[in-house]
């Protein structure tokens, strides 16, 4: 091979290995985001009702959401970083069960 075809197969991989890190990324921080609909709503399929969150915590999650400065237009891995940030951040206010 020369050193054309070996830049192709490995711009090719590279492209696969975008795709699979972007789909692993949707997955979990998409999880993470259908948690914590269940956990504020409730989970209709299993009979449960919303959780009851305390007037503060829910605040700082809504104030967090709504400060949040991610702008999906632009597809910028900071804006991956802000997402992925203030799913932790929503996630931390949650009260736990013990």
């Amino acid at each position: 091979m020369d050193v054309a075809q070996d830049l192709t197969l490995e711009l090719e991989h590279l492209h696969h290995t975008l795709d699979e890190m972007v789909d692993r990324y949707r997955v979990r921080i998409g999880a993470q985001l259908v948690d914590l609909l269940q956990i504020v709503k409730g989970d209709a399929s299993l009979g449960e009702k919303p959780k009851a969150l305390a007037a503060k915590p829910a605040r700082r999650m809504l104030d967090a959401i709504r400060g949040a400065e991610i702008k999906p237009k632009k597809g910028r891995a900071k804006d991956f970083t802000r997402l992925q940030d203030l799913v932790g951040e929503l996630t931390e206010e949650i009260p736990r069960e013990d």
